[in-house]
């Protein structure tokens, strides 16, 4: 279990198509930080081909773990993985939970945050989101919030609170990613939500 207290500016650059920036496969990693201080998480270009989530679990490994987002400026960008969550092929059984800080987590064909391409967000899988202001995208297939490119949603997305934006070129803004079924539950009881 790691708690990370952001000071400044922060990036990791990842060099691998298959590995993530912050592998979180298991255990609970937490992000704490003032407005002012930032993390960059992203891949090399590699062909601008990466499987792995920018924060979560490896290529073709599923998420089981917790990410608590408490502060900081925090930017996550995958391209067949999730932005934040599961891998390409994995599927996402943790738990992703944010209550404060600005959270930008974006994938092409995986989902902005929940699973990558080929990846479930399955039963116990629960995105949370309280305070703070969250811009999750896929340019492509996946949701914005919620499961990859062809998989299906069956997890839960609570939004109680906060500022929520959450787009797909092709599919849910929150929910399933393309050709992906939507038996999960999405539960907004408060906060400013777009779902385009």
């Amino acid at each position: 279990d790691v708690v990370l207290e952001l000071e400044g500016q922060n990036s990791i650059t990842v060099n691998s198509y298959d590995k993530a920036g912050i592998n979180v496969s298991d255990g609970t990693f937490t992000i704490t930080g003032e407005k002012d201080d930032s993390l960059n998480v992203a891949f090399e270009d590699n062909n601008n081909i990466n499987y792995a989530a920018a924060i979560g679990s490896d290529y073709k490994e599923d998420f089981t773990g917790n990410i608590n987002i408490e502060g900081g400026k925090i930017k996550a960008t995958s391209s067949f993985g999730t932005g934040i969550g599961s891998g390409y092929r994995g599927d996402m059984f943790g738990t992703i939970t944010i209550s404060g800080g600005e959270v930008t987590a974006s994938s092409e064909y995986g989902a902005g945050i929940g699973s990558g391409y080929g990846g479930e967000m399955s039963g116990t899988g629960t995105i949370t989101i309280s305070d703070g202001e969250v811009n999750a995208s896929s340019s492509f297939g996946g949701a914005g919030i919620g499961s990859g490119e062809y998989r299906n949603m069956s997890g839960k997305i609570n939004i109680s609170g906060g500022k929520v934006n959450a787009s797909s070129k092709y599919d849910a803004g929150i929910g399933s990613g393309m050709a992906g079924n939507m038996s999960g539950t999405i539960t907004i009881s408060g906060g400013e939500v777009t779902a385009s």
